[in-house]
């Protein structure tokens, strides 16, 4: 959702209050690693910042209370929270990105069809498959990391807890829930029906784009099944404002 909220950031119809927050993410576990971390409440190894996507010009704030992240975020009217996996990526106290642990242990087309690939659907690291090249600190990420898939019942009560700590109106937001044909994917439909279930409670407001993609037309709408067209951009970028206003 970065795209279409600066898409909206730049025409001023929102103003993005983005305070310290240092990377992409895809689980819940993950977002609110990053309250901590921005918070000063709990602080990373420095050999894990490139695997957290956290850039080397980022500064970690002076210790401090997680309480600490409301007063930050005082002037905020709404949250917005996208949901996109349900799978998390462990280290061992710590969740890592999983997109840029994947770029950082250099998984090629061998290695994700030998080792990744069955890790992360099978939730089993093989650490026989591990490439032989890796040394140090990828090494030593490699053979410790393990991959977590969630239930609905999981998911839900980990942005439930979220939406509990935020204290403002939240927009969640989901993948869009297609395959190339049309079909929903099993892993997006359990993040929607969680997010579902908050917004029946009334805890939440849900901005589902699956509808808006199938309307378009997927080869128009997406570029692949995880990024969506610039053209398409535009039509996300009104939905989110629609739904942040009825949100707040």
């Amino acid at each position: 959702m970065i795209t279409p909220s600066q898409m909206l950031a730049d025409a001023g119809t929102i103003k993005l209050n983005q305070k310290n927050i240092f990377g992409f993410t895809h689980y819940a576990a993950e977002v609110k690693q990053q309250i901590d971390i921005i918070t000063g409440a709990k602080q990373p190894p420095a050999r894990l910042r490139p695997y957290m996507n956290i850039k080397d010009e980022w500064k970690f704030p002076a210790a401090g209370a997680l309480e600490s992240f409301h007063e930050s975020f005082k002037d905020t009217d709404v949250f917005v929270l996208e949901v996109s996996s349900i799978r998390k990526i462990i280290f061992k106290a710590f969740f890592l990105q999983i997109n840029r642990t994947r770029e950082l242990l250099g998984v090629n087309e061998k290695t994700a069809a030998s080792w990744w690939d069955p890790m992360m659907r099978f939730q089993v690291n093989d650490t026989s498959k591990i490439p032989a090249e890796l040394e140090g600190v990828p090494r030593e990420v490699a053979e410790t990391i393990r991959i977590e898939e969630q239930s609905t019942d999981q998911i839900y009560k980990e942005i439930r807890e979220l939406v509990v700590f935020l204290r403002k109106p939240v927009v969640l937001v989901s993948h869009f829930n297609t395959d190339y044909k049309g079909a929903p994917i099993p892993q997006r439909t359990k993040i929607i029906r969680a997010m579902e279930r908050l917004q029946e409670e009334g805890m939440a407001t849900l901005f589902d784009p699956t509808a808006h993609v199938l309307d378009m037309g997927v080869p128009t709408a997406l570029m692949d099944l995880a990024h969506y067209k610039p053209a398409f951009q535009t039509r996300v970028a009104e939905c989110l404002t629609d739904n942040i206003k009825a949100a707040a």
